[in-house]
């Protein structure tokens, strides 16, 4: 047999399939972002044709012929082509065992749970988008119970998104760690003493000066606006058709600015590894990013390791006076770094503070493993949720938008999504702990604005690497361990003790 006459047949099925689902991908920009109001129904039928198709070729007996050549001549296959084939057996695998009917009904039913979630956040009533929750629970479970009946079903779900996280009971145990660890922190913040001038919340600040702050903050630390763009949405995202099409949304709030700013750094985040992906490899499955842990610990790098340190806002806090210079007036760096690192408890995740996020994340992951699992029902969700609520942070929403409806992941049937964001933040202070190893005087390159050299690391190695290596290889590949929340509880513990003198 002739084995890359197999493997050329195989990379052009492949390229099709990848390129279904970044058109895919376009839809669902257009989704969240300009579509009519009566338009999502129309939308939804596409999404559901191209899932359709993409499915039918993925499951094909096309492929599977090539995937068992392939694996019949393994160590005839160079390096690249064996990533390509290790992704795509998986995703066959997974696939392969989900009927097509079931396949378009999901994309269908999550394409119409976007609008619906919206008219239910805009009028704060839970009772408007649980059917369709309801819904989406049943086919997530059916879903999950096709492709390992024997397994934890949410488990089956966070695979989808973190391939190789390894047993559920370990993952929890990491975000048990990180409560035990962190719990007395904020009560030793909350008792401390320490001054935080709040009236930078008292002043207007304009959407269009926000989109220009927001704007030069994320092409300073390398977004690149000649393969990417900006635009506002409910709920901010980045979405990556290529690493020469990537486009990120952020968002407004009249009465404070730090939501724009710190939501436009952290999908810059995630569109600097979009755009960092090998070009070369584009529609290949060794093309796309690792996982989305992975995509998270770039975001949440960003957002927090780096824009909310000292040394950021030395450099970037002359510009934020200039372009509001009345509204910045009485506020000194030190003033404004002590703000934007402020612990409060509040009610909405994209808004909590870097100590606090976890927390957010881990309610998510304990209400959809029980959710999942039949522990719970849907109608019970925002009691359960405020309770968590005020078991976890001390505080109780008054309204289900500001409760249960703030995130859109549901209405996208991401369930096993949200355990992702704090696997971000845990590889994130392994990242930034090993960086400070490799880059000589990081931190003082931060205060002069070079941020070139954290970039060119993070596509070195992490972005340029794909899915070359599976999740767990590259993890120890990058920071010379396994996940590990040591770093990050150390990060954390060192930050917040001096910022709130303890």
């Amino acid at each position: 047999m002739n084995i890359e006459k197999t493997y050329e047949k195989f990379e052009r099925l492949m390229k099709r399939i990848n390129n279904l689902e970044s058109i895919e991908g376009k839809l669902e920009w257009d989704k969240f972002t300009y579509i009519p109001p009566k338009g999502a129904e129309i939308l939804a039928k596409q999404t559901g044709l191209i899932q359709g198709i993409r499915h039918e070729i993925l499951t094909s007996n096309e492929m599977s012929k090539y995937l068992e050549e392939l694996e019949s001549n393994y160590d005839e296959m160079n390096q690249t082509q064996k990533a390509n084939f290790r992704e795509m057996k998986r995703t066959y695998e997974r696939n392969v065992k989900v009927p097509k009917d079931l396949i378009e009904e999901l994309s269908e039913a999550k394409s119409r749970g976007y609008s619906i979630w919206v008219k239910a956040k805009e009028s704060s009533d839970f009772s408007v988008f649980e059917p369709q929750l309801k819904k989406f629970v049943e086919l997530q479970i059916k879903y999950a119970d096709y492709i390992d009946s024997e397994k934890n079903p949410y488990l089956v779900l966070i695979e989808e998104n973190e391939p190789g996280v390894g047993t559920l009971d370990k993952l929890i145990g990491n975000f048990e760690n990180l409560k035990r660890s962190t719990i007395p922190l904020i009560k030793s913040i909350q008792d401390s003493n320490v001054d935080i001038n709040r009236n930078l919340y008292k002043k207007s600040y304009s959407k269009k000066k926000q989109m220009k702050f927001s704007r030069y903050i994320s092409e300073k630390i390398g977004y690149d606006y000649n393969r990417g763009r900006i635009d506002e949405s409910i709920h901010p995202f980045t979405v990556g058709f290529g690493p020469s099409d990537v486009r990120i949304t952020t968002f407004f709030s009249e009465k404070n600015p730090l939501k724009s700013i710190f939501s436009t750094i952290h999908e810059s985040g995630h569109g600097i590894y979009n755009q960092g992906l090998p070009e070369k490899y584009l529609f290949e499955n060794i093309g796309s990013y690792r996982s989305l842990g992975f995509h998270e610990s770039q975001s949440r790098f960003y957002e927090n390791n780096i824009g909310r340190s000292k040394e950021f806002w030395e450099f970037f806090f002359p510009q934020a006076k200039k372009i509001f210079p009345s509204q910045l007036r009485e506020y000194s760096v030190d003033d404004f770094y002590k703000v934007v690192n402020e612990v409060k408890p509040g009610l909405i995740r994209i808004d909590a503070d870097e100590l606090t996020y976890n927390f957010h994340i881990i309610l998510r992951t304990e209400i959809e493993n029980d959710l999942i699992n039949g522990r719970i029902e849907v109608s019970d969700l925002p009691k359960i949720w405020n309770d968590n609520m005020e078991r976890y942070l001390g505080i109780e929403p008054k309204k289900d938008s500001d409760g249960v409806l703030q995130d859109v992941h549901w209405s996208c049937m991401e369930m096993g999504y949200f355990p992702t964001y704090t696997i971000g933040n845990i590889l994130a202070s392994q990242i930034q702990a090993k960086m400070k190893k490799s880059i000589k005087n990081i931190d003082e390159k931060i205060r002069n604005g070079e941020f070139n050299c954290i970039k060119d690391w993070l596509n070195k190695n992490i972005h340029e690497k794909g899915c070359l290596y599976n999740t767990q290889y590259l993890v120890k590949k990058v920071t010379g361990s396994d996940l590990d929340t040591s770093h990050h509880i150390k990060y954390l513990t060192k930050k917040f003790s001096e910022l709130y003198c303890l």
